[in-house]
């Protein structure tokens, strides 16, 4: 038996039907099949307007949901959902009935799709190369990969979910912890807090001076750098984006030191160069677990202002820099948006 004859036949082992097996191999995915049927039973699937309806939604309204946490549009190619999903679905129809209400649901569903697509890409791309690329490379055949981390994921995966789940609760009960206000209009939640800018400098250049696996590897020492160090000064990375990371911290004194070790981590000699750090405090605008506002604003354009190697703050920060460390005045000129010369600071 051939190595696709023995995957085929591994598949109808796992309940494939010939038409899912057919579809599969026209796309090219038949590990994706049996990765899909080793994570989820299709046993009483159901169309899709069959699971509106046993939710209680409208088509248009399930619709919507769905697309929100990043699925493609149901109603433009037959869509048959399994026992699981239609509970997903029931789900998010309870927390907009009962919860949320039906307007802010879909922007938590839009956090939510976007967040655990972002950790699938991560768990998908790591496992290829760390896993079954070396196991093919050594002549292992496919459908023996195949097998192998079907079996694992259909153990792992659960197990990583329910982690996930807890993870999510402590997050939950430490923002719950925080201070918080309201704005005028009593519309959205706002936080005093410190924001930061972390930017590496000429990442152009060398990201095309890097191969591609050097050039993930150094990324990845960055980010590891910047979540370990914002996380053991208590703040929280906002979002990473290549070159640059925005993270948060209610403590000013400890987002001046929280930037100063970054500075001395990240310094000279890496392959990526040298990192620029802004900071500002005051108020924000906290919406779907980002931040926004002029403190926000001012963060941004001093980490641009800021010299290779060094971190200008605001004189909000600069009045609560903690021993050793000083605060010394420098000439940004007028940033970006900004009506005049701008106060700012450098760590020392």
């Amino acid at each position: 038996m051939n190595d696709r004859a023995r995957l085929i036949d591994y598949l109808r082992g796992q309940g494939a039907s010939d038409e899912q097996i057919e579809r599969a191999e026209e796309a090219g995915a038949l590990g994706t099949l049996a990765l899909e049927l080793a994570l989820r039973s299709s046993d009483g699937a159901v169309s899709f307007e069959d699971a509106a309806e046993q939710v209680g939604l409208s088509g248009d309204e399930a619709a919507a949901l769905w697309r929100a946490v990043g699925f493609p549009d149901p109603r433009h190619s037959p869509t048959s959902l399994a026992p699981s999903q239609v509970e997903t679905l029931r789900v998010l129809a309870e927390v907009s009935r009962s919860l949320l209400g039906p307007d802010a649901t879909p922007r938590i569903a839009r956090v939510l799709g976007s967040s655990v697509a972002q950790l699938a890409e991560a768990i998908v791309d790591t496992f290829r190369v760390n896993v079954e690329m070396p196991r093919h490379a050594q002549g292992v055949p496919y459908s023996e990969i195949v097998e192998d981390y079907s079996r694992v994921a259909s153990v792992m995966v659960p197990a990583m979910t329910e982690a996930i789940g807890d993870v999510l609760i402590g997050h939950l009960v430490a923002v719950s912890r925080a201070q918080w206000g309201l704005d005028e209009q009593r519309a959205t939640v706002t936080r005093e807090l410190t924001v930061g800018f972390a930017d590496l400098v000429d990442y152009t250049r060398s990201a095309r001076a890097l191969a591609p696996a050097e050039l993930a590897a150094a990324v990845d020492r960055f980010e590891a750098c910047v979540a370990d160090v914002v996380a053991r000064h208590g703040g929280r990375v906002v979002k990473l984006i290549g070159d640059e990371a925005m993270f948060v911290a209610e403590d000013r004194a400890r987002a001046a030191r929280m930037a100063d070790e970054l500075l001395e981590q990240l310094r000279p000699g890496g392959e990526l160069g040298q990192v620029r750090i802004g900071l500002a405090a005051g108020p924000v605008v906290s919406h779907q677990g980002d931040h926004y506002g002029d403190t926000v604003n001012l963060a941004a354009r001093l980490v641009k202002a800021a010299e290779p190697g060094s971190a200008l703050v605001s004189e909000s920060i600069a009045e609560r820099c903690p021993s050793p460390l000083g605060a010394e005045p420098v000439e940004v000129g007028q940033l970006k948006g900004y009506d005049g010369p701008a106060r700012a600071f450098r760590l020392t």
